[in-house]
């Protein structure tokens, strides 16, 4: 977690508010626990979307106006009211695979990782000032109770305003070199020119091109766990591999077609739930079958759940009885449909067609016919990185930024080293005021610059963030 600066120094020095009204908030705080800012809002001193935006620069994300914001009561389905009142949550507007929730502290990772998994969504939370947070979760809970179709309507909201979820958010201004803003463009270009690259690690998928034994994928953090399970697979006369990583796994199934996987929950890189997902997801992939092993998430509840919102084909918890992880090995494998394709790597020439198909509409302008081509593109091969890339571009020349970081992020995760993807990240984190994800786009960008003209520009961006 990284050191804050004090709200007080960024409502006096980069907001130029008058240094009394921090002193007496101050003063006050030594009696009343409240947050700094919740106390000068309820002072009347400043607006809340003042304090919203000092809040904004505070975390390196945005915050949410919400006495300005109308919000869905339908949106609350996801968070039962004890769980809301207790972490001071508020989910405030859902956008196909993600979710916007406003929250006291933004950087409580536990919380937005069981949010996650609750709701099947990605969470991007915003900062919210603790006392408009609290009485707007108590009412917002309250109108559901009375009905889930309606508004929750914000205090400074226009009596005439439009019936319509409507939320408003205040960031610390960012500045986005012009230059920076239509770079990387999207062009046609040869699928088999990127063949090599598809194919990386390749060699990975030659080791079990021939085999003879069922291929066990085991993907586990913990050293001990991963012998462990590869002693087991062993005995039992499979063949295995291993994974420490979840992003390194993802990559690489596609590649190896094991027989089966088993996957920790908790994986550094990317969850193990987001693994089976995008297995799961994955016509060529998704008769793999998938043991989900967890020492967090626990109960039959859980089991259901991750079955039914991950795909998952069975659960186990650790610590567990080896007995018991061999019978539910051998049955899934009894049952399994062996996964459609070759361990060559190589793209179908129906992707092929359906890439540069998409590119060409793209580059005419036909943005909606360039997304469905795209679209089914990843419905035949969901881990070719252009695909996903071509999409994302789709998405932002439609002004839909969320869904673009959405499928850059997914760029990134199977070409980490993809520099158009990591720099068009950067750019929208940046505009939409996740100033902590540019930077950490940025320094990717930077690792993987392929001279010094671009690493030095690229530096230059990170200094003005910082």
């Amino acid at each position: 977690m990284r050191k804050r600066e004090p709200v007080g120094k960024i409502l006096i020095e980069r907001l130029m508010i008058n240094e009394s009204i921090i002193i007496s908030a101050l003063t006050k705080q030594k009696a009343d626990k409240t947050r700094i800012c919740s106390l000068i809002l309820k002072s009347g001193a400043l607006s809340e979307e003042v304090l919203a935006r000092a809040l904004s620069y505070q975390y390196g994300i945005p915050s949410v106006v919400l006495g300005k914001s109308q919000i869905l009561l339908s949106n609350l389905a996801i968070v039962p009211y004890n769980i809301a009142k207790q972490n001071q949550i508020l989910p405030v507007a859902i956008s196909g695979d993600k979710v916007i929730v406003a929250m006291r502290d933004p950087e409580n990772s536990q919380i937005i990782s069981e949010l996650e998994f609750i709701s099947g969504k990605k969470v991007m939370p915003h900062i919210a000032l603790e006392f408009m947070l609290s009485i707007s979760i108590d009412e917002a809970y309250r109108l559901y109770k009375i009905s889930r179709d309606g508004l929750l309507r914000g205090k400074d909201v226009p009596a005439n305003a439009i019936k319509e979820e409507h939320l408003e958010t205040a960031i610390a201004e960012l500045s986005v070199e012009p230059e920076a803003e239509t770079a990387d463009r999207f062009e046609v270009v040869s699928v088999q020119d990127d063949i090599e690259n598809i194919t990386k690690g390749k060699d990975i998928a030659d080791t079990f091109s021939e085999r003879k034994k069922p291929l066990i994928c085991i993907v586990d953090d913990e050293p001990e766990i991963r012998t462990l399970l590869k002693k087991i697979v062993i005995s039992e006369g499979f063949d295995s591999i291993e994974f420490s990583r979840g992003d390194e796994a993802f990559r690489s199934i596609p590649k190896i077609l094991p027989d089966l996987i088993i996957l920790d929950a908790m994986l550094p890189g990317m969850h193990g739930f987001d693994v089976c997902k995008a297995v799961k997801s994955d016509t060529k992939l998704r008769s793999i079958p998938i043991i989900i092993v967890s020492a967090v998430y626990t109960g039959w509840r859980f089991m259901e759940d991750i079955k039914k919102t991950h795909g998952a084909d069975d659960y186990i918890e650790k610590p567990f009885r080896i007995d018991m992880l061999i019978n539910k090995v051998k049955a899934l494998l009894r049952s399994a449909t062996p996964p459609v394709g070759t361990v060559t790597g190589e793209l179908s020439i129906d992707v092929k067609n359906l890439y540069n198909s998409a590119a060409r509409l793209y580059k005419e302008g036909d943005i909606d016919g360039a997304m469905f081509q795209f679209k089914k593109g990843i419905e035949k091969d969901s881990f070719y990185y252009r695909l996903h890339y071509g999409l994302a571009l789709c998405y932002q020349s439609k002004k839909d930024d969320y869904m673009a970081i959405s499928e850059l992020e997914k760029t990134v995760e199977l070409k980490p080293d993809f520099l158009p993807a990591l720099k068009s990240l950067a750019i929208l984190y940046q505009q939409k005021g996740f100033r902590n994800k540019a930077v950490e786009a940025w320094e990717r960008a930077l690792n993987v610059a392929p001279d010094e003209e671009t690493r030095s520009k690229i530096k230059e961006y990170l200094i003005k963030i910082l």
